[in-house]
């Protein structure tokens, strides 16, 4: 059986895959942290209390799932919120390990401004200076 401990492991692994920064995942207390971007900067979900709402509501409705970053991006359907997350189906992980190599990322996307349109699926990502972005 998958620990919130094993999908944290998996998470970090992710985030240096993709050049994210691990120690940015715990605040000064040891405490961990989540972050989004933008695609200008990375900052804390407690500084968008909109964001820090919707994540905890996911995480409570996902239990099986656990996010590790959140692109926050604007687009012809309106302001998304892209979840990266690892899931506690370790079979999954090759798969996702495999996209993340080819620069794509299963996640869960919430349309803030059309909530019918949130969906699974796959989004293109880059690496940037100030850490990723959604590009597809």
């Amino acid at each position: 059986m998958t620990t919130l401990q094993d999908m944290k492991k998996e998470a970090l692994r992710r985030m240096e895959k993709i050049g994210l920064h691990t120690p940015l995942c715990a605040n000064d207390a040891g405490e961990d942290m989540l972050f989004y971007s933008d695609g200008y900067s990375i900052q804390p979900i407690e500084k968008n209390e909109e964001i820090k709402r919707k994540v905890q509501a996911f995480q409570e409705e996902n239990p099986d799932k656990q996010i590790y970053f959140i692109l926050l991006t604007e687009s012809n359907l309106g302001t998304l919120l892209n979840y990266l997350f690892v899931t506690d189906n370790e079979e999954e992980w090759t798969y996702d390990e495999s996209d993340l190599n080819e620069g794509y990322a299963f996640c869960y996307v919430e349309n803030l401004t059309f909530p019918d349109c949130s969906e699974y699926g796959t989004i293109g990502i880059q690496k940037i200076d100030s850490g990723i972005k959604r590009i597809s």
